[in-house]
């Protein structure tokens, strides 16, 4: 009767599949079915902290508004130190006047050396107090989580631990877990930091020079169009290797737990040989999805440096032109080649 019993389970892969292929390998080959509705659950979870969130977003978003007062205040004292080379050969002497910032306000070089070291500082501790409050928040918020994964699970019937593998549930309580909380602690701070970071970034550049400001935008979009494309083109790559693992997974854990039963019914090298075929789907999906996506970085740099190289150009005869709508400063080159970096 057990061997009976023993061989009913060993024949019956769709169960729980000694080559994998569970319902968390095909999860990842899907599109979300209900998007909105994960919102809202997520939003349930969210909902707590709310106060705490906006408080990070207010910290992120000041934080970005100083980082882009800095480069356009470096410019001013680069155009301000041009033009006095410029008067060297008259003068005899390097004068240094005092700035005119905005409404009347002037401020001498060393002021606003002092100034732009301040908003650094002030940056840098709005950025890390932002980043302490999320980090905690996630970890309570994944922390609730995991007890009631751990609470469903108790509840669930034994049925359902027949159908589905252990390493599709393990990753559920663990990986995807995790993945939540590494992507709130980064995404809800860049989300209000970018957001604020690019609107300020494209007021001050439209207000400085709208030529140059046209060759950010085509240099941006071109940028965004390129990364969408590899992405699209690594994403299937990354799916499958998603799945890969997720079949790994549930052959290892079945592999050993039911390692008596696989020698009684000697099918060890079916065993082997399935790994060895998840092993190998693992390799070349993640040998692929890797290499498509580390040639994004080189090519973002690529567009970028085709940014810097037209906005010297441009740059340079904008500020030896003698048309006054166009004509422009040298340190407004640097403003514009700092805020390019930024974006």
């Amino acid at each position: 009767m057990n061997q009976q019993q023993g061989q009913k389970k060993a024949d019956q892969p769709s169960a729980r599949p000694m080559m994998g292929g569970g319902h968390r390998g095909m999860g990842y080959m899907e599109k979300p079915q209900d998007f909105k509705g994960t919102m809202k659950k997520l939003g349930r979870y969210l909902k707590p902290y709310a106060f705490k969130i906006i408080i990070a977003g207010l910290m992120a978003v000041s934080a970005s508004l100083l980082s882009v007062l800095s480069p356009w205040l470096l410019g001013l004292i680069t155009s301000e130190v041009a033009d006095a080379f410029k008067l060297l050969p008259e003068t005899g002497v390097l004068i240094l006047g005092r700035i005119d910032i905005v409404w009347g306000i002037n401020l001498s070089i060393g002021e606003i050396a002092l100034f732009i070291t301040l908003t650094y500082v002030l940056s840098a501790i709005l950025n890390y107090f932002q980043s302490f409050m999320l980090i905690g928040m996630t970890q309570n918020l994944t922390y609730s989580m995991r007890k009631e994964l751990s609470a469903k699970l108790n509840r669930l019937p034994l049925k359902y631990f027949d159908t589905h593998q252990f390493g599709d549930l393990l990753g559920r309580v663990t990986n995807d877990v995790e993945t939540i909380n590494q992507t709130l602690t980064q995404s809800i701070s860049e989300i209000f930091r970018s957001i604020a970071l690019i609107i300020g970034i494209f007021i001050m550049m439209a207000l400085l020079s709208l030529p140059l400001t046209g060759i950010v935008l085509i240099t941006t979009v071109l940028s965004l169009w390129v990364a969408r494309k590899f992405v699209k083109l690594s994403q299937n790559y990354f799916r499958s290797q998603a799945k890969s693992y997720g079949e790994l997974n549930g052959h290892i854990e079945e592999t050993y737990s039911g390692h008596v039963v696989v020698k009684v019914f000697n099918h060890q090298e079916q065993s082997y040989q399935n790994f060895e075929r998840i092993n190998k789907d693992l390799y070349r999906s993640a040998v692929r999805s890797q290499f498509i996506s580390g040639i994004m970085m080189p090519m973002q740099f690529f567009l970028g440096n085709i940014a810097y190289i037209a906005i010297a150009v441009v740059g340079a005869f904008l500020v030896i032109t003698t048309n006054p709508i166009f004509a422009i400063k040298v340190g407004i080159i640097q403003t514009f080649i700092a805020y390019t970096r930024q974006i």
